[in-house]
Formats: structure tokens, sequence, C-alpha cells
């Protein structure tokens, strides 16, 4: 049976999206930072299905800050707002480490934020992935 009828309309047309896009993102490990449950695993999921590793995602600063011990992510996809705060130390850190940053915002980027990395890329909810993940090759 054909049981493509049951896969979202993002997620299908991410699939049709270009072959391009899928061996840039494949291999790689991406963390994400997302406090809404629904989102992160959306998020996660297409990822998953262009053949990244996921590292998280995480609904806390702190949780990513020590999975960042341990992983060396090749980019990431962070909320502007978690649980425990503002994702500003945890974006510095991979900032810091030359790993490309995608900010996801229901609101705009913070002032803070914006004024230290003005080359950010920041998408507005609920756009954010197809978006994001589509314009990672930029950072070639």
């Amino acid at each position: 049976g054909n049981a493509s009828g049951s896969i979202s309309p993002s997620v299908r047309e991410f699939r049709k999206g270009d072959r391009s896009l899928k061996a840039f993102v494949k291999g790689t490990r991406i963390l994400v930072a997302e406090d809404n449950l629904m989102v992160a695993m959306d998020v996660a999921f297409q990822l998953e299905l262009l053949g990244a590793e996921v590292i998280g995602p995480f609904a806390r600063v702190d949780e990513a800050m020590t999975a960042l011990t341990s992983n060396t992510p090749h980019g990431a996809i962070l909320d502007v707002n978690l649980l425990d705060g503002h994702v500003t130390p945890l974006a510095e850190q991979l900032l810091k480490g030359n790993v490309p940053v995608i900010f996801c915002t229901g609101v705009s980027l913070p002032a803070e934020l914006s004024s230290r990395y003005p080359d950010a890329k920041v998408f507005v909810k609920p756009t954010c992935l197809q978006t994001s993940v589509r314009r990672c090759p930029e950072e070639g």
C-alpha cells in the first residue's frame, strides 16, 4: 500500500526538495535547542529524514551546553528562548567554535544578539525548519 498519504505536507515537500540539500545535510551532526516539544520533534524528525544526526533536542540551555562538552555539531538550530532562559550563552559557545547557527523564534531576535551577530540567520516560526535547512548550504 501507499503510506505517503499519512505524511504531513511539510515532510512531503521536504522529500521532493532539492537533492543537493540532502547531500549537504546527510552525515552532519545538528544540535537542536527548542523548548516546544512538538516543534522540537518535528525539526529533529525532518533533519533525520535528510540523513543528519540530531544532537538533542534540548529544552534547556544548560542541557545543550553539557552536550557540547562531548559533541561537536556541524551546525545548530536554536530557539531564542528556552526553558531556563535566553539561548545567548549557547549561541556564543557555538559561534566561538565556528559552528553555523540558525535562530528560530516566534518573535524577533533580541537586540543583544542581533547587535553582536548582525549576520546571524533568523527565521520566524512556524516556517523555521523548511527555510533554515534550505539556507544551510550558504554557510558552505
